[in-house]
């Protein structure tokens, strides 16, 4: 049996089913856009409109979870200069080539304190000035340093490096010429109302923003909340400093420094005396990434190349082979150090098995980083900027002209030089060798300070790559996370 439909019910049947199908496109897509207020717009609607970011950014307290902090001098917390880049985020499965959206850096004049970047201008997606964009982005900042151009891809951010030493005499010069570069983890931020007349604070806790309108550079900003297609004024907002909505910065380096020195020499040795004539850092990594993420040693440039503040004879691979004798990495004791055991009280240092930090019989140094610790009547410390390298994952390399091959790894060492005098002998250029860790694993990671406290109780190596009999220090080192720097950036464009 055959059926059949005239041709005016067929056009009406495919006109409905073509409006159903319209219906349900509509409704899907006026999910998508927060400009649309349910309502299918046209691609051709939208247009990239200039819009308004600002950024606050604050201390951090370190990677590593310590009982205290340490503010750090002044010289270590001034930002000379802050940037900030933006890039558009994909949600794809490619962010390396995530594109390029907006950079701007700000320099302090003179001694001020530097803590907003404001007006930085960023093209959004938008029907109109005043609605709130879909466009998302990703944020990260910069302080002390920079890319040497303009980033076409967030790929040339983590391929980016820093290959200049910081040095600690130079950060705390009389004049300084020299800054502590610090960066921030990424912050994801969409929702920005689009327009000139609009400012969109990133809140870095909850990666999102708060709207408010436009306003003086460091003055209140009026928060404002859309109710249907209307914005509704509320309270006066700035951000204060310290706040955890703000941005955290850290230090791409960590510090180490050598804070106490004592001895117990034993039997034989009891009536040693060492004298401190020179402290050094070695197997310095002299590169570091330019971002990581938070895990511990993102910023790790495992190749090096690397430095040491001394020279060596290779013997028994304690030093890779690297740069010698560079001067940021070294630091001469010219006041007399010398420690025996007829003017010590070794167990005023000790507490049972434990190290008594707070001991009588130290000797300390003096600190350029605290305040109230620096004092001419105390040598000056050893205190050394290094970047960031896990000791405990890669093995030395042969070197070509050497016959023995090495079997350790490359761990950032704090190496003690000093005369040994025992019996009448006189022993010049002995060496200690200190592997820097946090007590648990060897290594050093950035935004982290290595206070090592040395006891001598031998007569030390001839030679910082040779291992000897009776070549003995104990040590013990306490890490603290900085308390990093105080930034803010404003108006994100």
């Amino acid at each position: 049996m055959k059926f059949s439909i005239n041709k005016k019910k067929q056009k009406d049947m495919k006109l409905r089913h073509l409006l159903l199908a319209s219906f349900a496109a509509c409704t899907f897509a006026s999910c998508s856009d927060d400009s649309s207020n349910g309502i299918e717009i046209p691609e051709e609607n939208y247009q990239m409109i200039d819009a308004n970011v600002s950024l606050t950014a604050t201390a951090l307290d370190g990677i590593q979870t310590k009982a205290t902090t340490e503010v750090g001098s002044g010289n270590e917390q001034f930002i000379k200069s802050l940037t900030a880049y933006l890039f558009y985020a994909d949600n794809d499965d490619d962010a390396a080539n995530d594109k390029f959206a907006a950079m701007k850096t700000v320099e302090a004049s003179g001694s001020e304190k530097l803590r907003t970047i404001e007006d930085i201008v960023v093209k959004v997606k938008a029907t109109a000035e005043g609605e709130v964009s879909s466009t998302q982005l990703k944020v990260v900042i910069f302080a002390n340093t920079v890319l040497d151009k303009i980033p076409s891809t967030w790929g040339d951010i983590t391929n980016g490096e820093l290959s200049n030493i910081v040095s600690f005499a130079d950060v705390h010069a009389s004049t300084q010429a020299t800054y502590v570069p610090m960066f921030s983890q990424i912050v994801t931020i969409d929702r920005l109302v689009a327009g000139k007349d609009y400012d969109n604070w990133v809140i870095a806790n909850n990666q999102k923003v708060k709207n408010t309108k436009q306003a003086t550079m460091g003055s209140n900003h009026t928060t404002i909340t859309k109710v249907g297609d209307q914005w509704t004024e509320g309270e006066a907002y700035y951000p204060v400093e310290n706040s955890a909505d703000n941005i955290s910065l850290t230090r791409h380096v960590a510090r180490v420094q050598l804070e106490g020195l004592d001895c117990n020499f034993t039997q034989s040795y009891e009536g040693a005396t060492f004298t401190l004539t020179g402290v050094y850092v070695a197997n310095v990594s002299t590169k570091s990434k330019l971002y990581g993420d938070a895990t511990a040693y993102s910023l790790e440039q495992a190749t090096g190349p690397f430095s040491h503040g001394c020279d060596y004879i290779r013997d028994d691979y304690y030093l890779v082979k690297g740069t010698n004798n560079v001067a940021q990495f070294a630091k001469e004791i010219t006041g007399k150090v010398s420690i025996n055991m007829q003017n010590n009280d070794h167990s005023s240092n000790m507490s049972g098995n434990d190290v008594n930090y707070s001991g009588t019989a130290w000797q300390k140094f003096s600190d350029k980083t605290s305040v109230g610790s620096e004092t001419n009547s105390l040598p000056g410390m050893a205190q050394f900027y290094v970047y960031e390298y896990d000791g405990a994952t890669h093995s030395m390399t042969k070197d070509s002209e050497s016959s023995d091959a090495p079997t350790g790894n490359i761990q950032t060492l704090l190496i003690l030089k000093g005369t040994w005098t025992n019996n009448g002998v006189v022993k010049e250029n002995r060496y200690y060798r200190i592997p820097i860790s946090d007590g648990t694993d060897i290594g050093v990671q950035r935004n982290n300070i290595y206070k090592v406290y040395a006891t001598i109780t031998g007569e030390g190596s001839k030679d910082p790559d040779t291992s000897e009999l009776n070549a003995c220090v104990s040590f013990s080192v306490k890490v603290q996370p900085w308390t990093v720097i105080t930034q803010h950036e404003d108006d994100v464009n």
